[in-house]
């Protein structure tokens, strides 16, 4: 039995009951007559099934609702004893209510059950209580991030951001069900607005704030760093992602955020523990050379590409390479060619994969002159990715496009420029006989 059946149930049987009644005292008023006993021989026994019907599916709504009663108990518990409860548990307790008052909003206009409006204050109460374990538990999550001064780093911001949104839906929940007043509504979506600002604006003035701070890590012997490479330092989120045009100065505002991790306050970080990457051996020199110099910073690991790839093949190989040692042995060849062959089972690479064999060896100076372009054109050899040549970069394009594609799960098979005696097209699509002639056009058509 559910709540609707069981309303359901006990709105059939009063109704029953009503007309059952109405015929005993009908047989009640004709009993003198002979007529009487005729009328309704079987009224007390239909009456008393229908008594026995009602109350019982009443029971089962007393017993559903008590779980009301058990909640109220329970945050009541938790309320007294400023216990937080966790996520989970608030996400079980806030589907239990949502369940009931959907549950108790069928029993309204009916007489199902006398304890309606008593049971509706109860589920009001426990309603308000677990939205204030929300805003409690989201004002936690606040309170952490401003007591250990830091920067709100994305994945948590995140989830404050989506426990805010959570506890938005939770409010209009219950305001649509009308299991909050209109005063505790008003404050909690004032709380709400409040917290939701604080966190948005949060990184915003952290980073101004950083930025007078440190102010004295950003006037180098060189230069003054400009507001938007100050906020690229300050700035400490999980990835930072800072792009800018060559001598913009990147590698001064990487030298001075090296700095500023090193001497921030209260999250220093060992200088041995960052790793900076450099492409070259020039530039990671002046990394050094202006750590050292505008910081005195001298123990960060600074490396090249190449360094950085060299230091982790020699700490699984377990030994240092010799200076004339060479990465191109037949074992190391085997290994390169095993990972390359996983990789192509990655559907991105192997997309990149074929986008790069369509351009391959089909290239030509595009800012000659005209007629040096069609020379070129003219001697310029164009191979498709199963090796054929075509003649022009268009027909390469077209056959690529055949060879990298399936019709029905199965490769398509192509052939370039088959021989029909007078007839030559272009392309064949030899399992469904089909041609195809390319023809280069000009603008007009």
């Amino acid at each position: 039995m559910d709540v609707k059946s069981a309303v359901a149930e006990i709105n059939y049987c009063n109704e029953e009951l009503e007309k059952q009644m109405r015929t005993k005292r009908l047989r009640d008023m004709l009993r003198l007559l002979i007529v009487g006993y005729l009328i309704g021989r079987n009224v007390d026994r239909k009456i008393l099934d229908l008594t026995r019907k009602r109350e019982s599916a009443k029971i089962w709504l007393l017993e559903r609702f008590k779980e009301i009663e058990v909640i109220h108990l329970q945050l009541e518990e938790i309320s007294n004893s400023a216990t937080i409860l966790s996520s989970i548990e608030r996400k079980q307790l806030i589907s239990k209510i949502q369940l009931l008052a959907k549950e108790l909003s069928l029993l309204k206009n009916s007489n199902a059950l006398d304890r309606e409006e008593e049971y509706r204050k109860v589920l009001s109460k426990c309603s308000e209580k677990i939205i204030l374990q929300e805003k409690e538990c989201i004002c936690g999550e606040i309170s952490k991030t401003v007591c250990s001064n830091s920067y709100l780093e994305f994945p948590q911001k995140k989830r404050i951001i989506d426990s805010l949104r959570i506890h938005q839906d939770n409010i209009s929940f219950f305001e649509q069900w009308k299991l909050i007043d209109l005063s505790f509504l008003t404050s909690a979506r004032k709380d709400l607005e409040a917290n939701r600002e604080f966190v948005v604006s949060y990184n915003d003035k952290f980073v101004e704030r950083r930025k007078r701070e440190y102010a004295h890590l950003f006037k180098t012997k060189k230069l003054c760093l400009d507001e938007e490479q100050k906020k690229a330092i300050v700035t400490d989120d999980k990835y930072n992602l800072v792009v800018a045009a060559a001598g913009s100065g990147k590698t001064e505002v990487l030298v001075t955020r090296i700095a500023y991790l090193i001497k921030q306050k209260p999250r220093c970080i060992e200088p041995n523990r960052i790793l900076a990457i450099a492409f070259q051996d020039k530039a990671r020199d002046d990394i050094e050379k202006r750590l050292a110099e505008n910081f005195g910073v001298n123990a960060v690991n600074v490396k090249t590409f190449h360094k950085l790839g060299k230091d982790i093949f020699e700490k699984h190989r377990g030994k240092k390479f010799l200076p004339n040692e060479i990465l191109n042995d037949t074992r190391k060849l085997s290994e390169i060619d095993k990972i390359y062959k996983q990789k192509l089972q990655d559907k991105a690479f192997y997309d990149l994969f074929l986008e790069y064999l369509r351009f391959f060896n089909a290239n030509y100076n595009e800012s000659a002159e005209k007629e040096a372009i069609l020379s070129e054109k003219e001697a310029s050899s164009y191979v498709s990715i199963n090796n054929t040549p075509v003649r022009s970069r268009a027909e390469k394009g077209i056959m690529d496009l055949f060879l990298t594609h399936k019709i029905n799960g199965q490769k398509i098979q192509i052939e370039y420029e088959p021989d029909f005696g007078e007839f030559q097209p272009d392309f064949r699509l030899t399992d469904f006989d089909l041609y195809i002639e390319h023809w280069g056009i000009n603008k007009k058509g």
